[in-house]
């Protein structure tokens, strides 16, 4: 209905696709460059839920910060490591600071979330270039991931999290009556 045939479909995703294609593209800022989750609490949470390592970037106004952080970036991207975490960055340290083992002084975090995704633990840390590498971060991941989860227990993981009273209220109002943390008069929806 949009597009009269296939070749005007086939051309106007070219073009579509050449406006992000890196030879057009000027600097690519820090921020695009990973897959970056905006908050500590929704990276726990999305991290837990897929059961993947989070890996925290500290930032700091040192001129090394873009290179440590295009570095990052570059490791991300290797075949062994692309897709096997999620990310997210920080401005300082005060988020984790309560997480067991954490030490200051690092620049790169990898945390395992807990089961419910409300905090986690730091299991490798992360100082200079120098300490970080493709093993490191692989060994560091193998670390914080957690095993995959079956439907059944999936079933088990939200009545263990209804019993401990953790809930999670999503950003997006659910107008399909799946938002069981909230009750039903809150859900304007299911109302007649």
């Amino acid at each position: 209905m949009v597009y009269k045939d296939i070749d005007s479909f086939a051309s106007d995703l070219s073009s579509l696709a050449r406006k992000f294609d890196s030879a057009n593209r000027k600097e690519v800022s820090l921020i695009e460059s990973l897959p970056l989750i905006p908050s500590l609490r929704l990276g726990l949470n999305i991290a837990a839920c897929d059961s993947l390592p989070l890996v925290v970037v500290i930032e700091d106004d040192s001129d090394k910060q873009r290179e440590k952080f295009l570095y990052l970036t570059h490791l991300s991207r290797t075949d062994s490591l692309a897709g096997q975490a999620h990310y997210v960055l920080l401005k300082d340290t005060k988020e984790i600071e309560d997480l067991k083992n954490y030490k200051e002084g690092n620049f790169v975090y990898v945390l395992k979330p807990d089961n419910f995704g409300v905090t986690g633990e730091v299991v490798a840390a992360f100082q200079d270039l120098k300490t970080l590498s493709v093993v490191a971060l692989e060994t560091a991941f193998n670390i914080a991931q957690a095993p995959k989860k079956s439907l059944s227990d999936s079933r088990q993981h939200v009545r263990k999290g209804k019993r401990e009273g953790i809930t999670w209220e999503s950003q997006l109002p659910r107008a399909d009556g799946s938002a069981r943390s909230t009750s039903p008069k809150d859900r304007p929806h299911l109302k007649e």
